[in-house]
């Protein structure tokens, strides 16, 4: 079902999207990965697998800490971190 449904969303996120990947998603699909890895013994990937969502974190708290203490002065072009790195290689944010 999972696979299924991760199909689905690749086969509509072709460029132009059609459909977005919400925050209840990517926690169902963070907990998949998680329970995944602890009934295979693999618990030791976690810790990459989590460091992807603290960085995604801490990049929006920064940047919104900026704004919002150094009058309107912004650490990334965009928020969070991939949505920058997008705009430094030239893709267009919709």
């Amino acid at each position: 079902m999972t696979i299924g449904s991760l199909l689905a969303f690749l086969y509509f996120n072709i460029y132009p999207a059609r459909v977005w990947l919400g925050d209840t998603g990517a926690l169902a699909l963070g907990s998949m990965l998680a329970v995944i890895a602890l009934m295979i013994n693999a618990s030791l990937v976690l810790p990459i697998i989590g460091l992807v969502l603290v960085v995604e974190a801490i990049s929006s708290l920064s940047q919104w800490a900026s704004k919002a203490l150094r009058g309107g002065k912004k650490i990334f072009l965009a928020a969070p971190i991939h949505h920058h790195l997008r705009q430094k290689v030239g893709m267009k944010l919709k």
